[in-house]
Formats: structure tokens, C-alpha cells, sequence
């Protein structure tokens, strides 16, 4: 039999830089992603996972960061490493940006340097590391050029490079956004919404174990479709593309899930189907979240699973949706 498959976990989120606007949703998308990450263990993951965030007023300090992924990263003892951040990034130049954390009014080195640390995570040992930044990738101005963050990974000499995979929530000269009423970031709140609905067109089966997985390189192209999307169904619609890059193949992936199917799944997007053949529902408590695209048709990963095709999303439902979401009241996250 073979062993359970590991992963590891930073999640950080900083609302609070003293030098840009107080945000709302740094803190509470970190959470939210580290729990998905928890909620890995039910599908028989061993997750070692780390929370780092503001909250409760307590300052997300550089050491802070760096102590928990060395600790991860030298007992050398996971499948994956995953590091996020949800606050203020600002770029210095267009070859350096760094995310801002809690001390950076007082010490300008209480900054991460995102380019250098995705370069050293390629060789710190770790066979798969997925960057997850929920972050503005504007242009730093006035003393903000002076922030020099440093990495939060130490390489290792005479390694094999690993996979890095990294998911960026907008390109460079963009903001990133949130959604106010929700306390989520905009393009977390989609990839959450994604991992948790496993729409069949991005799942894997994976064999000799026959394991289902989510491969890093399907999800980037539903996020590449579905956020610009999304963020043009806004009212008002604002432009938020993100830039993904994915290096890592199966065995690696960016997530375990339970087998698709279409029966398990149709309620999930049943609410957004419009038309007679739809089954009645009642209302859910809460708003809903933001919708997948219903042209998650077909499945064709084994034997004993089969696909069938869903209604598309006739026009103007995604508007519709986008109000009920919340996501029509997306604001940006400004630097």
C-alpha cells in the first residue's frame, strides 16, 4: 500500500501594514484557505499546516514567517509545501515585489521578497512547493521603494530542482481585489470555491491507487477563464486577470478529492441552471457563492465513472449571480 500522501502548509494574511489602507479580508482569506487545507485530512492527507495573520491584533513578523517554513522545510518529510499571502504587495521595480507584513512602517526589511523566494524554493529540497499571492502587484511610489525584503526559503546546495508552481491573483500593474461584505478576497474566494466544487473537467484519476486529483495545470486554466469572467459580471466590472505559472505533473497536484460525480455534483451548480428541467431547491440560509461555469460538461477519467452534459448559463444569469454573491460589490484592495 502506499503511504499517504503529505502536504504542509503557510498560510499568512496581514490586513494591517501602517503604511497602506487597513484592509478587511487579508486576515479572513488566510484562515479560510488554511482550512481547506485542514479540511485535506479527510480524504486521508496528512496536513502539517501553519496560520499567520493579524487577527486578533498580534503583528505577522518576517521571523515569524521564516521560522515556520524552515521548520518545514528541513524535516524535508512532505509532498508539498504550500505557502499563501492575502495583504498589500507592491513591486519596486518590474524583477522585484515584495508583500508587505506588520513592522514594515518601522523596519523596512519586515517585508517577503516573492521573486527571490520563488527562486529558492525551486532548490530548497522540497520536490513540489505551490505559491499561492492574493496580493496588489502595483508599483511601489515614494518610500515605498525603499522596502528590501528578503526570501523566506533557504536553498540547499547540490539538490535536484524542484516544481514550483505559482498562482498570482492578478498580473503586474494590477490590483487585486476583495469583497467587502464577504471579508474574502476576490481571487481566493473563487479558487476556494473551485477546490470545493471539483468540477469534473479539472479532476484526474490517478492510478495504481486510482486516486482522484486536482493537477495544478487544470485548475490554472479554470482560473484563467473564470476570473476575468467573473470580475466583468461585477457591478461595477473591474479587469482582474491572474498569472499562474505551473510546473508540477501528477503524482503532484494541488489537491485530493473524493470521485466526481455528476449526480454529487449537480446540486452545486443546480442553482444557477435555469430552465424547467431544474429541481426545486429552497433557498439556501445564505447568499451564494460565485458561480462555476455550467458548461462543466464531461467525464472521462475511468471505467466506472460517466459523464453527462451540463445546461449552459443562459444570458445574463451570470450577472444575476454575480449580485446575489456579492462579487458586484468587489472593491480594490488600493495601495
Amino acid at each position: 500500500m502506499a503511504a499517504p500522501r503529505r502536504v504542509a502548509g503557510v498560510s499568512v494574511g496581514v490586513n494591517r501594514t501602517g503604511v497602506l489602507e487597513t484592509l478587511t479580508a487579508a486576515a479572513s482569506s488566510a484562515i479560510g484557505f488554511n482550512e481547506w487545507l485542514l479540511s485535506q485530512r479527510s480524504l486521508g492527507v496528512n496536513v502539517d499546516s501553519t496560520l499567520l495573520t493579524d487577527k486578533d491584533g498580534s503583528p505577522v513578523t518576517y521571523r515569524n514567517v521564516v521560522d515556520a517554513v524552515k521548520e518545514i522545510v528541513d524535516r524535508r518529510a512532505c509532498d508539498a509545501l504550500f505557502l499563501y499571502f492575502c495583504g498589500h504587495g507592491v513591486m519596486p521595480n518590474p524583477y522585484e515585489e515584495h508583500f508587505l507584513l506588520s513592522d514594515v512602517k518601522n523596519y523596512e526589511t519586515e517585508a517577503v521578497n516573492l521573486n527571490q523566494s520563488i527562486q529558492d524554493a525551486k532548490y530548497c529540497g522540497l520536490s513540489h512547493v505551490v505559491i499561492i499571492y492574493d496580493a496588489c502587484r502595483t508599483s511601489a511610489e515614494g518610500d515605498l521603494r525603499r522596502i528590501g525584503g528578503r526570501s523566506i526559503i533557504k536553498p540547499r546546495d547540490k539538490v535536484q530542482p524542484g516544481h514550483v508552481d505559482v498562482f498570482m491573483a492578478c498580473g503586474p500593474d494590477q490590483s487585486a481585489y476583495l469583497i467587502p461584505r464577504a471579508k474574502q478576497a476576490f481571487f481566493t474566494s473563487i479558487l476556494l470555491d473551485i477546490l470545493r466544487a471539483k468540477p469534473p473537467e479539472i479532476v484526474e484519476a490517478y492510478r495504481p491507487q486510482l486516486t482522484y486529483m486536482i493537477p495544478s495545470k487544470r485548475l490554472e486554466k479554470l482560473l484563467y477563464r473564470e476570473v476575468p469572467k467573473l470580475a466583468g459580471a461585477a457591478n461595477p466590472p473591474f479587469d482582474q486577470t491572474p498569472a499562474i505559472g505551473s510546473q508540477s505533473d501528477l503524482p503532484e497536484c494541488f489537491a485530493v478529492v473524493s470521485p466526481p460525480d455528476v449526480e454529487q455534483a449537480e446540486p452545486a451548480f443546480a442553482k444557477y441552471l435555469p430552465g424547467p428541467g431544474r429541481r426545486a431547491r429552497p433557498k439556501p440560509p445564505q447568499p451564494p457563492g460565485p458561480p462555476l461555469p455550467s458548461d462543466v460538461v464531461q467525464w472521462h477519467a475511468d471505467r466506472l465513472l460517466r459523464g453527462a452534459p451540463a445546461a449552459e448559463l443562459m444570458p445574463g444569469e451570470l450577472s444575476k449571480v454575480a449580485q446575489t454573491s456579492g462579487f458586484d460589490q468587489a472593491v480594490q484592495m488600493t495601495n
